[in-house]
């Protein structure tokens, strides 16, 4: 199957020796480890909590100016990683760290090659490695710039290569630290999926808006697993209560279900996580619908943030986030933020009909007419603003 990314979060220092980055990984997806920081390997190199589970793919190197470093680690995510990773640096310091979850990628041999030039001049012109090629087809190729020239957590590159393929920025500089110039630091990546491999280029050119810096570009190229089960895509992010006919689409499902089943779970670690077991509908080796159950009569699946997992018939496992339920009360009923202020509130004593017999579209003529918004209690129907 194609390697697919699949989500990025990002935790910025301010000065700070220690930040914790939050990860969002299934087990067997590949998690690369981005970091940008002021400073050198003097005080910008990192260490981590234990147990360490990284593996360092690019050891912490600083760019021409001699005050801004990149590095890169990786691991193929296990059940039971910790997934809020503490970071340590040497010295307090204006940092970015930023994790970038791939699927479908070789769990036993992730890594084809990567490539890294810190050697070039201060610019806004930023030359990535020349002439970098991938040894394999189907590769993700993955550009990462670290900057010495910090945004204030603003967007710093507005170009990246083009003769080579289409890349896709998936993060430039979200959540960076704050400050601007040398003082500071800043970074972003971006990727393209190379089905024949090939050069990137003799002149590999991006362009930054945040005014001339030194930096450290890196190529990096995941190998695929064509028998990796992974989740592309959900038709609906936001689940309703009875909410039916959801599509997942993704690879290697499996061409029958057989002992497969997708779940909902409250927490990212599938061993910890309460799980209700989701009614399908349909299940291909593309594709899977199912029925929304957020309840199977003794267990309830609280509204936020959860998570989807397939598990196929030969126990492989795979998972997408998604959200449960609608915005915050106070976001839904707050004027000044687009809400609607309720009129009234009504005690129901069922899921149609309040104590006064009204309050329901079905039963117009109930003996008491309401105009307004209004907010209901006692009732396990959802509702939205």
């Amino acid at each position: 199957m194609a390697i697919s990314f699949s989500n990025s979060s990002a935790v910025g220092f301010d000065n700070a020796t220690t930040g914790t980055i939050a990860i969002t990984a299934a087990q067997n997806d590949l998690v690369l480890l981005l970091l940008t920081s002021d400073g050198g390997t003097g005080s910008g190199t990192p260490s981590f909590e234990t147990p360490n589970i990284w593996t360092q793919l690019v050891a912490p190197i600083t760019d021409a100016g001699g005050s801004n470093l990149g590095a890169v680690y990786y691991r193929v995510w296990q059940s039971g990683d910790d997934a809020n990773q503490t970071i340590t640096l040497a010295g307090a310091e204006r940092a970015l760290a930023m994790a970038a979850v791939y699927q479908g990628v070789d769990t036993t041999d992730p890594i084809d090659s990567t490539a890294v030039d810190a050697n070039n001049a201060s610019s806004t012109s930023l030359v990535m490695p020349t002439n970098y090629t991938p040894t394999v087809d189907n590769c993700m190729v993955i550009g990462f710039l670290a900057l010495e020239s910090g945004n204030a957590g603003n967007p710093v590159i507005t170009t990246w290569p083009t003769g080579t393929g289409t890349f896709n920025e998936r993060r430039d500089n979200i959540g960076g630290p704050p400050g601007t110039g040398n003082g500071s630091s800043s970074g972003a990546f971006a990727d393209w999926l190379q089905t024949t491999r090939g050069s990137m280029g003799a002149t590999p050119t991006c362009t930054t808006s945040g005014g001339s810096t030194f930096y450290v570009g890196m190529w990096i190229a995941l190998q695929e697993d064509p028998d990796a089960l992974s989740i592309s895509s959900i038709s609906d992010t936001t689940l309703e209560i009875g909410q039916t006919g959801l599509v997942l689409s993704g690879a290697n499902f499996g061409g029958t279900q057989g002992s497969g089943k997708v779940e909902i779970g409250d927490v990212l670690d599938y061993g910890n996580a309460t799980i209700v077991e989701q009614t399908v509908t349909s299940w291909g080796d593309t594709s899977i619908t199912f029925n929304f159950i957020r309840n199977d009569g003794s267990t309830y699946l609280p509204q936020g943030t959860v998570y989807v997992f397939v598990t196929n018939d030969s126990g492989s496992r795979t998972l997408i986030p998604v959200s449960f339920g609608r915005v915050s009360y106070l976001d839904s009923i707050e004027a000044d933020i687009g809400g609607r202020e309720p009129d009234f509130l009504h005690i129901m004593s069922g899921n149609l009909l309040d104590t006064y017999g009204g309050f329901n579209l079905s039963h117009s003529s109930g003996s008491a007419v309401y105009s307004g918004t209004g907010l209901c209690r006692d009732t396990d129907q959802s509702w939205q603003p």
